[in-house]
């Protein structure tokens, strides 16, 4: 055999030209998507996780689990995450030294940033009433006994109800007037909240405050039409405190109970006009 017939033999045992350049192609591909599928889940932990920020993401403050409102906020319901800068609130917080020790105004979802809007320092309570009567509401004052006052127990930033009992011993009407309206004081005690400076928000009292059992007085804070039925309702009889639970902002009308089982023709006529119940407005 010639040697260039050796050679051709020789070369025709391994792989052609054509196929060891796709073979070579066929690596780099390979080696460029392992370089680019960890380098996706590097940013992916980046961003979700608690390591440094980069130059697109940012460290806020997020809730580890929900955080209820008018709830003081501690250490261990908080955590840092970096996220993306396109997803952060306007005013979410970056440490959260800004809220251990202050309240919530009203529920953070698990995993939800906690922003500057969202809490209240009560740590430094205003020291005036004025400074928390929220723009366009007036804080008025009504007679308060344990009885009428859920035993004492109500306190300085809870919701009631107003229940009025007409009229003047004589037991007649019992008639839901208010409902969900906030209580600024308790005697002396003001709602453990930071000024308002004229905003329009209710005061978020603080998670501790002691009842006052002997108090006298009530505010409330009411608008000005609400502090004039009020007002007209205490003088034609007494009224009683129903105490809301927690988060229960619902708004049903309860109607007018009515003893009707000792209610004389006679006893309706002794009410003014304007306070009859509906259905007794005729009578002489």
């Amino acid at each position: 055999m010639g040697e260039e017939a050796m050679a051709r033999t020789v070369a025709g045992a391994g792989p052609s030209r054509t196929n060891r350049r796709f073979l070579i192609i066929a690596v780099l591909l390979a080696a460029v998507s392992a370089v680019l599928v960890y380098a996706k889940i590097a940013a992916d932990d980046t961003t979700s996780g608690r390591g440094a920020a980069t130059s697109d993401t940012a460290q806020v403050v997020v809730a580890k689990a929900e955080i209820p409102a008018n709830s003081l906020i501690t250490t261990d319901m908080l955590e840092i995450r970096n996220v993306g800068v396109n997803g952060i609130a306007t005013d979410a917080l970056s440490d959260p030294a800004s809220a251990i020790g202050r309240v919530t105004k009203y529920p953070i979802a698990a995993n939800a940033q906690v922003s500057l809007s969202a809490i209240v320092d009560t740590a430094r309570p205003a020291e005036a009433l004025s400074e928390l009567i929220p723009s366009g509401k007036r804080a008025i004052s009504i007679t308060a006994s344990q009885i009428g006052n859920a035993g004492g127990l109500v306190l300085p930033g809870d919701y009631v109800d107003l229940v009025w009992v007409c009229c003047n011993g004589d037991d007649l009407i019992s008639k839901t007037l208010l409902r969900n309206v906030q209580v600024a004081a308790i005697a002396q005690t003001l709602v453990p909240a930071a000024p308002q400076a004229g905003s329009t928000e209710q005061p978020v009292p603080g998670p501790d405050g002691p009842p006052v059992p002997d108090a006298s007085t009530t505010t409330l804070f009411l608008t000005p039409q609400e502090a004039q039925i009020i007002s007209l309702a205490e003088g034609r009889g007494s009224l009683r405190i129903a105490l809301r639970g927690d988060g229960d902002d619902a708004i049903a009308d309860s109607g007018t109970a009515i003893l009707s089982d000792i209610l004389t023709p006679e006893e309706v006529a002794r009410l003014p006009q304007g306070l009859r119940p509906e259905g007794y407005q005729d009578v002489p």
